[in-house]
């Protein structure tokens, strides 16, 4: 398999186990596998401070920014944050304002596709 077909093969893999970790059946060994054999963690850390500093996000976006992705619900974000979900729909408003994202869908693949041309 080529660089470009292994990077779509993991491109797949990362949206499925997001979709199913949304959707309930998850598959936790799975992300783990990832972030320990591909140092997925560490990039995904440096892609947060680069977001964040490329588009002016508070640490608090990041967070949100971070739940949106993993596919957890505004009201799981708000309760794992200790913060109102109505504050979390700021915040999410405000990442589509600063990010040109039109959905979560929308934001959740643009940064899971920058996250892979990190590899």
């Amino acid at each position: 398999m080529n660089a470009d077909g292994f990077r779509e093969f993991l491109r797949e893999a990362v949206i499925a186990d997001v979709l199913t970790t949304r959707f309930g059946s998850g598959l936790p060994a799975f992300r783990t596998g990832l972030q320990q054999a591909y140092g997925l963690q560490s990039r995904s850390d440096q892609l947060a401070g680069y977001l964040a500093l490329k588009y002016r996000l508070s640490d608090r976006e990041v967070q949100v920014m971070d739940g949106i992705v993993h596919g957890k619900s505004n009201g799981l974000i708000a309760s794992e944050l200790g913060i109102s979900a109505e504050t979390v729909n700021e915040h999410v408003d405000h990442l589509f304002e600063k990010t040109g994202a039109s959905s979560r869908g929308e934001l959740t693949g643009w940064i899971i596709d920058m996250l892979l041309e990190m590899i």
